[in-house]
């Protein structure tokens, strides 16, 4: 982990997921996780005088790993939704696809696009920046720059609690070692509003799925594999490089 000092104004690490996929706690504390579903990055109803902030991503697995597929970000009554492509650049503001962007839930946003890639930066108060990047392995990398203490106080989520960056549960009490857990932990819940358009299992109740049991029922992986056609693009020297971006 790395040393990140906190003070009243500004946590000067950030934090981001990336990658097959890779965290970094609000401390810049690394960690794995390799599920398959829907997680809570970032949550807090607070945020902005009540407005609301959440941050879903959806992961997939190939293999004995995963990658980040997608996100979902709202900010008030919007709902920005990325996804990664080989193909394409598929993104939906409010359900409407490829709509001209320039806010979200008041915040300025703007979006570059070059090819396949593309890249949003939401604008919050006090300098804040959320950055979307979509690569053309069709991962999604999320990171949060310049995040102040006054706008992230409250969040809870996969990113730790904002003050010391610790691997908190749900109740804000209980900490979390085992990597596998946490990650469990921080699924989107069932009684949780969905941010993504289209659902896609596991969703809660059913618990997020781990490679290793995955790999335990080859008929569901052949199918997972022919719908996202991934395998045929991703090797992981592919995924090795894409880590360093």
């Amino acid at each position: 982990s790395k040393d990140c000092p906190v003070s009243d104004s500004e946590n000067s690490c950030g934090t981001n997921t990336k990658g097959d996929p890779h965290f970094a706690t609000w401390r810049g504390e690394k960690f794995d996780y390799h599920g398959e579903c829907d997680l809570e990055l970032v949550s807090d109803p607070q945020f902005h005088n009540g407005k609301g902030l959440d941050i879903h991503i959806r992961t997939t697995i190939v293999d004995d790993w995963s990658f980040v597929e997608a996100v979902a970000i709202k900010i008030g009554d919007d709902i920005l939704e990325v996804h990664g492509s080989q193909e394409d650049t598929p993104y939906w503001l409010n359900g409407e696809y490829q709509a001209p962007i320039s806010s979200l839930g008041g915040f300025e946003v703007k979006h570059k696009s070059k090819g396949i890639k593309q890249r949003f930066f939401i604008f919050l108060e006090s300098h804040s920046t959320i950055e979307i990047r979509s690569s053309s392995m069709g991962w999604v990398r999320v990171d949060i720059k310049h995040p102040k203490y006054e706008t992230f106080r409250n969040t809870v989520g996969m990113f730790g609690d904002f003050g010391l960056g610790r691997k908190l549960g749900r109740d804000g009490a209980t900490l979390f070692v085992d990597d596998n857990e946490y990650g469990q932990e921080w699924q989107v819940p069932a009684d949780a509003s969905r941010l993504f358009r289209e659902a896609r299992a596991p969703q809660a109740p059913a618990l997020c799925v781990l490679p290793q049991d995955k790999s335990m029922n080859a008929a569901a992986t052949s199918q997972l594999r022919g719908r996202r056609r991934l395998k045929g693009f991703i090797t992981m020297d592919i995924a090795r490089k894409a880590c360093t971006q």
